[in-house]
């Protein structure tokens, strides 16, 4: 028992005030029961033992404690109603019948908890910080289940808190742009026709065509596999044919659907297809697949296991029947086909694959032209034997060695720029010129060599000739 001091005493930590309410349960039971035995400090943690509360998770010597300081808050406010009531019965004859209150108790407990600062209104309120009063508040309010008491809104009669909103329920979800690229299209690739070639016979046909496989009864391809080395162009072909054929979209990654709580990852793949469901005819672009939906047999993981078994059953949802006759076809990409799990490349899943390997000398010629279709190049640039000069080299490269030789050229550019600028002579002022006078001339005189300097000089002026490489960006000049 804690050591009782003059004052009384009070609760003020939020353990107390969850003993409170599990020892008004008791009381309450003993009063429906009309049991009139002492409540204990062992009767009270037993209860909380065999209950559901979150308190039973607390240390014994803690629990304890807080029992004995809330009965003894009990035992004043008993002391304090029986001194009431015999000195208002003081000078009645001993005769008179003496009235036993039996619900002394519960009624102590409730006018502990009622809170004077909650039924105050804003104006009280501040009246009451200004003189230094505080209004008492009846037990009645407390008895009448108001909504300031403190135990109610907070916690159920058991103890157990509310169940709290999670922020993700909060705040509405954001509407997110489902419509095609426009940046983009089949003709800024090169080298990749017969890719083309299959995917209009594999996408576009069942996605502008699909009452014509619903009449011949035939099941369009659910799923296309893009697989070749990185940077050969898988992701920019499924943008651009999403342009070309004009569907909704839904470009994703495979790392940004795994999710570090257990179910996540499976309700975000769930997402998507219900998305692409009512979205259709839709096409769904999933990137670096191989990251989550590797072979079951070598997972390490049970979550990698059902994040697997969550897409087989998602794309077997994706049937014609399932979808009110409006397709959605599933383009995926890897440089691991090999570690995708078997039973997503088999039929009704991605059982059409693509390769993308390595160009050749003919599509990196292809792939050149397309990358500098834009740029203004001289006639006789060979790009055939820039072809042959770069033999391994996959669209990425290729994109580099553009930007690099462009890079190049600007750099020789301004170092011809800055000595040409270096070598021309300025006028000097006359000698009756003020001091203001030649400031402005000299500045004058500056920006007028600059500015023609800029508008005269061309690649073609430094005295080793540019390379073919470096010639590319000769329209910049």
């Amino acid at each position: 028992m804690p050591i009782r001091t003059g004052q009384r005493p009070s609760l003020t930590q939020s353990l107390d005030r969850e003993i409170y309410q599990v020892v008004r349960k008791i009381a309450d039971e003993q009063a429906e029961r009309e049991d009139g035995k002492r409540i204990t400090t062992s009767m009270v943690y037993d209860s909380i033992k065999n209950s559901n509360s979150s308190l039973k998770r607390r240390p014994k010597k803690l629990l304890e404690d807080s029992i004995d300081r809330v009965l003894l808050v009990i035992k004043e406010e008993q002391d304090d109603s029986e001194a009431s009531l015999d000195g208002d019965f003081e000078g009645i004859a001993d005769a008179a019948p003496v009235l036993k209150e039996h619900n002394v108790m519960n009624r102590s407990i409730t006018k502990l908890w009622a809170q004077p600062k909650a039924s105050l209104t804003p104006t009280t309120q501040s009246d009451a910080l200004t003189t230094g009063q505080t209004t008492p508040s009846t037990p009645t309010q407390a008895m009448d289940g108001d909504a300031t008491t403190p135990g109610k809104a907070d916690r159920h009669m058991n103890g157990e808190p509310h169940k709290k909103r999670r922020k993700a329920d909060r705040e509405p979800k954001k509407e997110v742009d489902r419509t095609p690229p426009s940046d983009i299209s089949l003709a800024n690739l090169g080298g990749v026709d017969a890719v083309i070639e299959e995917l209009n016979e594999l996408v576009a046909m069942p996605m502008l065509y699909p009452e014509t496989y619903l009449r011949t009864g035939i099941q369009p391809p659910r799923g296309v596999l893009l697989h070749g080395p990185p940077g050969c162009g898988k992701t920019m072909i499924a943008n651009a044919f999403a342009a070309e054929i004009g569907v909704s979209f839904i470009p994703t990654s495979a790392p940004s659907l795994v999710a570090g709580m257990s179910g996540e990852s499976e309700k975000k793949i769930r997402e998507i297809f219900e998305e692409a469901k009512k979205m259709a005819p839709c096409l769904v672009f999933i990137d670096e697949i191989d990251v989550i939906m590797g072979k079951r047999e070598s997972a390490q993981r049970e979550m990698e296991k059902r994040i697997v078994a969550q897409m087989l059953t998602c794309m077997d949802d994706m049937a014609l029947e399932k979808t009110d006759g409006k397709p959605v076809i599933i383009i995926a990409a890897t440089n691991r086909p090999d570690s995708i799990d078997p039973a997503l490349r088999r039929a009704g899943r991605f059982n059409k694959e693509i390769n993308l390997g390595v160009p050749n000398e003919a599509s990196r010629e292809k792939i050149l032209r397309a990358l500098t279709q834009k740029l203004v190049l001289p006639d006789d640039f060979d790009y055939l034997k820039l072809a042959k000069m770069t033999p391994g080299f996959v669209g990425a490269d290729l994109n580099d060695v553009v930007s690099v030789a462009g890079t190049e050229a600007m750099k020789r550019m301004m170092t011809a720029l800055k000595q040409r600028v270096a070598d021309t002579p300025l006028t000097p002022p006359g000698p009756s010129t003020d001091v203001m006078e030649i400031d402005s001339v000299l500045t004058a005189a500056s920006t007028t060599t600059t500015t023609t300097t800029l508008t005269s000089t061309d690649a073609t002026a430094h005295p080793e000739p540019l390379s073919a490489p470096l010639r590319l960006l000769r329209s910049l000049v």
